[in-house]
């Protein structure tokens, strides 16, 4: 009985052993095939990055609620660097950095050291976005590859960028010509600041407003229907050699616009669908006037142009350049009278405490080298627009200076035609004032970005 015991235990001892071994081999070769085939995952798409022989090409629209698209070429190679350029800004030089490719959720390429695509990381860049900046990735989840296209999401956002396969050509030409179409949807000196939507079908034309905010590259649009009621739409722009794609597409009943040609001739970006045509037009006036100027003496106390700003990306993209120019104009002439006269503020202030006297309660407050040039003004509204009237100069300073702001600055303030009021959002990301554009009805050339003030004039 003892020896049966003695062999029941051996033959115990020798399957638990037995068993422990092969788990043991099993968890190794589980390790060695998990290893095995991540390794073989970052090498799949290390060999995809550095078989292209131009490299790659990617519109990347970061948050597409938000933002448009910027273009990126990118040449990757075996020692880990990358070459890249892009349209994101003027700094369209081609720049080498360092990339990586490990192991996250999925496989993931890692723009490792800083290069243009981190412009779009930073949420410190551009300073009017401080605390979000555009919402980018440097970091990239790896989902499906073929012959001449790599998908990826972004670790942080999870939105999808795609890689296509760049030419020689690309990396010679494509940043260039994408920095020229950008100038193209932004009017020149001659154009109108206002861009509409002109969608012909059926004989029939509508019109929505584009507004285009150049900084952020995105558009919000709105037109009203037969109803009364309002379609308002909204999309991202990239930029391309012969024009622009917008995401998400642009819908307008059954038909959806997704890329305009560039129309040079007639400076029109022009998108066709079997039925329709599609186009972005320059206008006098705005497809749709929404109620913003109200705003003004109820909610806005006042308004500022803020001449000293001249690093403020959304007064730089706002100001129009027949505005600008006629700023230093008129700066080149005061001048000559003393050097420090300069235009730093042109304010607008209503309903000051105190004044019955309608052509005394408002001010037009011009601030030139530190000194207060003061002209009595009064408003009112328009035609969905605001109408200021010149009463004359309130103060010495403003008599002295007169000569120089008018005609000139105080003749377009106070045109009898009026402006175009829009509310753009806050003037400076870290303050709560908001920014209102006036564009003058009587030269849509002319249009001035103004800081708004909440506080009455009490």
């Amino acid at each position: 009985m003892r020896t049966i015991i003695k062999n029941v235990y051996v033959l115990c001892v020798i399957s638990i052993l037995f068993c422990a071994c092969k788990n043991d081999d099993d968890q190794e070769l589980f390790n060695e095939t998990a290893t095995k085939r991540i390794s073989e995952r970052e090498q799949e798409l290390k060999n995809l990055l550095t078989s292209a022989p131009h490299g790659w090409k990617a519109i990347y629209f970061t948050n597409p609620n938000r933002f448009g698209g910027f273009t990126l070429l990118m040449d990757f190679d075996e020692k880990g660097y990358v070459k890249m350029a892009s349209d994101i800004d003027e700094d369209t030089e081609e720049k080498t950095s360092i990339y990586d490719i490990n192991l996250g959720n999925t496989v993931k390429l890692t723009f490792s050291t800083k290069n243009h695509i981190h412009k779009l990381n930073d949420s410190y860049v551009p300073e009017v976005l401080k605390g979000t900046g555009f919402e980018g990735d440097n970091e990239f989840s790896f989902y499906s590859a073929n012959e001449n296209m790599i998908t990826f999401r972004g670790v942080k956002n999870n939105v999808e960028i795609t890689f296509e396969k760049a030419t020689a050509e690309d990396w010679d030409n494509l940043i260039v010509q994408n920095r020229t179409m950008i100038n193209n949807i932004i009017s020149s000196l001659e154009d109108p600041v206002y861009q509409v939507i002109k969608i012909t079908k059926n004989g029939k034309s509508t019109l929505y407003n584009f507004n285009y905010n150049a900084l952020m590259r995105f558009v919000s649009s709105e037109t009203p229907t037969d109803d009364n009621k309002l379609t308002e739409l909204s999309f991202g722009v990239g930029f391309t050699p012969e024009g622009l794609v917008l995401n998400p597409p642009l819908e307008i009943g059954s038909d959806t616009y997704t890329d305009f040609t560039w129309d040079e001739e007639n400076r029109t970006f022009v998108s066709r669908t079997e039925g329709s045509v599609a186009e972005i037009v320059y206008s006098n006036e705005p497809a749709y006037i929404n109620n913003d100027y109200k705003d003004l003496g109820t909610t806005a106390y006042s308004l500022t142009y803020r001449g000293d700003l001249s690093d403020n990306e959304l007064s730089n993209a706002m100001n129009s350049s027949v505005f600008t120019m006629l700023i230093a104009e008129i700066n080149e002439e005061l001048k000559k009278r003393n050097p420090i006269f300069e235009i730093d503020r042109v304010a607008l202030i209503f309903n000051l405490a105190g004044e019955t006297d309608p052509e005394r309660s408002n001010l037009l407050l011009v601030r030139v080298g530190g000194f207060n040039c003061n002209y009595n003004i009064s408003y009112t509204y328009k035609d969905k627009k605001v109408v200021f009237t010149y009463h004359g100069p309130q103060n010495d300073n403003g008599a002295y200076m007169e000569e120089n702001l008018n005609p000139g600055l105080i003749d377009l303030i106070c045109s009898p035609e009026g402006f175009y009021v829009s509310r753009e959002g806050r003037f400076e990301s870290q303050y709560t004032n908001p920014a209102y554009s006036l564009t003058s009805a009587a030269d849509a050339r002319f249009r001035l970005l103004m800081q708004g003030n909440y506080y009455s004039n009490d």
